[in-house]
Parts: structure tokens; C-alpha cells; sequence
């Protein structure tokens, strides 16, 4: 067979038999012979020693063999009509299914559908469910609560390869879940934050996670991801990461502030960021600030705490100053508002921005660099910006997928490799910056208690700029801890002492 023949293989048997006028019985099955010689007449050449390796190595187990050999079928999936004879089995009690996030608001309302399909298609192993649903983009884990819908007379099959079938999951059975495959801690049954708050269960060490609706139905409406922390109705927090990063940056301090606090941390992976969706236009440093009070409103916190890291401590700081009234005190790492130009330089840099864009038209359909594993990933993150390797490995873990050779992003693999998750236009020139003098009117704005936490080996910030900056702060705590620009993941501990004892003031 020629490129990617299983994939072709599958679509034959599954979905288009009379494509290659092959004759396919009730069962799904069709003649051995009969195939190689359409494949053949078709262009596709096959021995049925390459057939029978095609059959075995691929790693979904999409296909079956009769006893004597001399017939083959698709274990499961068809669109075409027929009946593999599966008898009802008794599930798990827990099973999985992979979608795209975009997909989360129509599945809320009307479950798992199958659509063309004979069933939807359930896992017993999570990471198996991530890998399916990246298949199409930033993707969602779904827990079924296979128990109940068999107490409540659901009917499951098991095709051949393991894959649970079922006609219909009504949204009361369905919950968000977290993959728990080999580079990925396991994480319980979650909700989802939307309108009128979150109900999730407690979690100090283990984060859950979430999808927030940010401006549901409205323009600009996005689907959002975070993993939280802490009980429902601990006070609340919002946390926001660094350019480029995603909502694990606080996977080491967030444990630690819910242990020692009652604290509800929700760390958002922002648009284009994480798990979280990809704008469809440009990425504007000020929009950031719009859907992290969005976030907010969708938790249905009118108050809360801000914490954030680099460009998400920037981002806090015009929230705080934008919208003072609602924040209670404000948590800086390593950032003290957005990076800033004199106005004269505002033409140019707009100019220069469109057209390096220009330029750059469709950078978002070449193919990404792919890494044959994640270890190797997070070398090379460290090798860009120190920091520990467990600190990269954990950014990596969230931050990047599992692409398989012929998808329409695996094109160019020869064997799977993983991609980076975040928008390239998140590269793409600002096409304007604040002001210095408009960035002093933010601080000055700021109405709560302000611990700023920096780094000796962090980012190189102009002294002079930075020491105004501060100065204009009405209510400004630093504290200057040995290390380097992500701390908060390298020394937790140490990070963790000055934050507990400054949001104890409140």
C-alpha cells in the first residue's frame, strides 16, 4: 500500500466500500483476496503479507480478521450499515471520550451524539481519550458515568479493540475529566464554570479542571480552560500565566497557598494559550485584560484576588487598575505592568507590525516542530529559558500534544512527535504598546495591597523604569528572592512563605 495505508484502509471499511465496488457482507466483513485486488485496480498495490502488517502494527487496532484469515473488517466506527454481532457487556464503571473544546457548549445540551456514526465511541484509559480528541484541536477529556447509565438501562458493546460503544450519552452522565496518561498526573470528575459560578469538588494537591465560557454567546465568546484548586468556596483567586506558557505554571505554588489558606484558585490557560481557544484575529496585550474579568464574571466572583507571573502580572496590574473596585489584593511574580513605548514610536511600530504580519501570512498552517518526546521538549525549554527541568517538563506536559502521522498536522511525520498547543500568531509583532505615562495611570489606580515578588536572576527589567513603576503603587510590599525568572515553579517553598503571610492581611 502506499502513504498512510491504514488510515486509507479504515475509510474503505468503514465508510466507503463502494468506492473500490467491493462487496461487503451484513457483518462488516469483506474477502481478503477481493480487497487486494481492488486496492491494486485503485492504485494500491498490496501483498497480502503488507496487508497482514498493516493490520498489526496499527496501533488503534481499527481492524479484524476472520478465523481462517480469509475475510477482514473494521472493529467499529462505520458510517455504512451493517452488524458486528456485538453482544451487550456490562461497562466500567467509568469510561472516557475525547472532543474538541469548541464542542463542550453543544455536548452540555445534548450529550454525546453519535451523528453519522452507528455509536459513540467510549475509552476505559483517559490518555487514550486525550489523544482522540487532540485529533481536531485543543481538546477536552470527558468523564461518562458508564455505572449509572447501565443501572439506568443503557445498553454497552466492546468491539473487538476495546473500544466501548454506546447509542447515546445524555449530558447527566457527562463530566470534564483529566487525561491521566504517562506525562500527566490524574485528576477526579470536574464542572464547569459558566454563568452562575462553579460547583467542583475540593483539591488541595491534585488540580481539576475546567471550562469556563468567556462571554458566552456574546461577540468575541471564547472557551476557556483552567485547573483550580482549593474548595468552591475558598476566597477566590485568579491566577494567570507568561507568554507562552499555559494554567500549570502553578502547579507547585497553588497546592501550597490551598493548604495553608482556604483559598479557590483558578488558573487560566489564556486565549490561545494551554488547552484554551485560539482567537481569530490578532492577539492584543489590553484584550487579555477584557477575559480575564470575563473569566471572573463566568466563575461569578465579584471580588477576588489576582495573581500573576510575568505577562500575567501585567495583565493583573491593568485589571486592578482598570476595575479597582474588585480587586481585594493583587499577587505579582516577576512583572509589574506591560511592556511600554514612547508615543512618537506608536506609527512606526504599528507600520512595522502589519507588515511583518503580512509577511508572515499563514503561519498558522505550517506545520509546527514536532519532538519525538516530551523529555526532549523540555530540554530544549530550558536551553531558551532557564529554569529547572521538572519547572519545564510540567509547562511542556500541559502545553504540548501528540500528533500522529497522516493528520492534517502530522502530515509531515513519519512517526509520531509532539507539537506545541499555543497559537503561533502569539509571535506576531504588538501592533501598539501602552504609553509609560498611561501605564503609571493604571498603578496609580490600584485601590488594594500589592506584593510584588522578584527574582535575582530574573527578567532584565530597565532599574530605573522598574523603581517608578513601583513608586507609583499606592500600596506596594517587594520582596527579592534568590532565583531565576520562573521561581514560582523552581522554589515554591520560598515563593510560598511571603505570599501566605501577605494574603493572611486581608
Amino acid at each position: 500500500m502506499s502513504t498512510h495505508p491504514g488510515k486509507h484502509l479504515a475509510w474503505l471499511l468503514r465508510h466507503a466500500p463502494e468506492a473500490y465496488e467491493l462487496e461487503m457482507d451484513s457483518a462488516g466483513w469483506v474477502v481478503v483476496d477481493v480487497l487486494l485486488q481492488a486496492l491494486g485496480a485503485h492504485g494500491r498495490p498490496s501483498s497480502r503479507t503488507q496487508l497482514e502488517a498493516v493490520v498489526a502494527e496499527d496501533d488503534k487496532r481499527r481492524f479484524t480478521f476472520s478465523a481462517d484469515r480469509q475475510r477482514i473488517r473494521a472493529a467499529q466506527g462505520h458510517s455504512v450499515a451493517v452488524d458486528l454481532g456485538l453482544a451487550v457487556q456490562t461497562p466500567p464503571p467509568v469510561l472516557f471520550h475525547g472532543t474538541p473544546t469548541r464542542a463542550w457548549a453543544s455536548i452540555q445540551a445534548e450529550g454525546l451524539v453519535r451523528r453519522a456514526r452507528h455509536h459513540v465511541h467510549l475509552s476505559d484509559d483517559p490518555a487514550t481519550a486525550q489523544t482522540v480528541g487532540d485529533r481536531r484541536g485543543p481538546a477536552l477529556v470527558l468523564q461518562v458515568d458508564s455505572a449509572a447509565m447501565h443501572r439506568d438501562g443503557h445498553s454497552f458493546l466492546c468491539s473487538d479493540n476495546g473500544v466501548w460503544l454506546c447509542g447515546h450519552v445524555p449530558a447527566a452522565y457527562l463530566s470534564l475529566a483529566s487525561a491521566a496518561g504517562p506525562h500527566a498526573s490524574a485528576a477526579g470528575p470536574l464542572a464547569s464554570a459558566a454563568g452562575s459560578g462553579d460547583d467542583s469538588p475540593v483539591s488541595t494537591a491534585t488540580p481539576l479542571e475546567l471550562c469556563i465560557h468567556d462571554r458566552p454567546g456574546g461577540p468575541g465568546a471564547l472557551t476557556l480552560t483552567a485547573r483550580a484548586w482549593g474548595r468552591p468556596e475558598g476566597r477566590p483567586v485568579l491566577a494567570m500565566h507568561g507568554w507562552l506558557d499555559n494554567a500549570a505554571t502553578f502547579d507547585e505554588l497553588a497546592p501550597r497557598l490551598c493548604a495553608a489558606l482556604d483559598l479557590r484558585i483558578v488558573s487560566l490557560d489564556l486565549p490561545g494559550h494551554g488547552h484554551s481557544q485560539h482567537k481569530h484575529g490578532h492577539y492584543h496585550f489590553v484584550d487579555w485584560v477584557a477575559d480575564a474579568l470575563a473569566a471572573a464574571d463566568a466563575l461569578g466572583w465579584a471580588r477576588l484576588t489576582l495573581m500573576g507571573h510575568s505577562m500575567g502580572a501585567g495583565i493583573s496590574t491593568l485589571v486592578a487598575g482598570a476595575a479597582p473596585k474588585r480587586i481585594e489584593q493583587l499577587v505579582l511574580i516577576e512583572g509589574l505592568g506591560p511592556m511600554s513605548e514612547d508615543a512618537a514610536s506608536a506609527p512606526h511600530r504599528l507600520g512595522r507590525a502589519i507588515e511583518r504580519a503580512a509577511r508572515r501570512r499563514g503561519i498558522s498552517a505550517k506545520p509546527k516542530r514536532a519532538y519525538p518526546t516530551l523529555e526532549l521538549a523540555a530540554e530544549r525549554l530550558v536551553e531558551t529559558v532557564p529554569m529547572k527541568p521538572e519547572s519545564a517538563a510540567i509547562l511542556v506536559t500541559r502545553g504540548m500534544r501528540l500528533v500522529e502521522p497522516g493528520t492534517p498536522e502530522g502530515e509531515h511525520l513519519d512517526q509520531p512527535g509532539w507539537i506545541w498547543r499555543a497559537d503561533p500568531r502569539l509571535r506576531f509583532d504588538s501592533r501598539l504598546r501602552l504609553t509609560e505615562d498611561q501605564i503609571h495611570a493604571f498603578l496609580g489606580r490600584i485601590a488594594c495591597p500589592t506584593l510584588l515578588v522578584g527574582a535575582t536572576r530574573g527578567w532584565p527589567f530597565d532599574a530605573e523604569l522598574f523603581a517608578a513603576r513601583r513608586e507609583a503603587v499606592p500600596d506596594l510590599e517587594r520582596v527579592v528572592l534568590e532565583g531565576g525568572h520562573h521561581l514560582h515553579l523552581d522554589i515554591p517553598d520560598a515563593v510560598a512563605e511571603p505570599v501566605i503571610a501577605f494574603l493572611k492581611q486581608l
